[in-house]
């Protein structure tokens, strides 16, 4: 009985390992097959790709193209507008160094105001490096003292923050840390 048993048993392992062997045969195969379809399909993929890269390039530039030539189209439009609207008889190359004038008179200004921001922006820092630093404890203790009389008088946070022109995070973190 156990002979028979045994006999079994080594006639099950040996067809398994036989199947085994054919499996591996036929998945490697399977595998290989996968891999090389695997590479043509990222060739195609990679092929797509670039048509529609080129593409999309081809269609930023006809969009490009055609927003200039509507654009050119609305100035010219509404340069002939104005013209007709004030029935003046300048011719258009007249008015448009009209407009060039004005814009260059403008593009000056601006340039000043913004020479003007910088020495001011310097004359600031300048002042706050010569500033004393005592003078912002004083500012800080003055706040400390301003909002501990504006919470005695039941206020609340936003309020005192709008009414001493600080930020709301300022008046808790002055509540909670000298107020306590």
């Amino acid at each position: 009985m156990y002979i028979l048993l045994i006999i079994i048993g080594v006639a099950l392992i040996a067809t398994n390992i036989r199947a085994i062997m054919r499996e591996e045969n036929n998945f490697s195969k399977a595998m290989i097959d996968a891999e090389s379809n695997i590479d043509e399909v990222d060739m195609r993929i990679v092929e797509i790709r670039s048509e529609f890269a080129k593409t999309i390039t081809e269609l930023q530039r006809e969009i490009n193209d055609l927003k200039k030539v509507n654009h050119t189209e609305f100035i010219e439009k509404g340069l002939l507008e104005k013209i007709d609207d004030s029935d003046i008889s300048i011719s258009n190359d007249e008015y448009i160094n009209t407009l060039v004038d004005k814009i260059d008179s403008l593009d000056d200004n601006i340039f000043l105001q913004v020479e003007n921001m910088g020495e001011v922006m310097d004359d600031l820092k300048e002042e706050e490096k010569d500033s004393n630093p005592k003078k912002d404890i004083k500012s800080n203790s003055l706040k400390v003292e301003e909002v501990k009389e504006l919470l005695g008088e039941g206020l609340s946070e936003e309020s005192i923050a709008q009414r001493l022109n600080i930020g709301k995070g300022e008046v808790l973190l002055i509540k909670e840390l000298y107020l306590k």
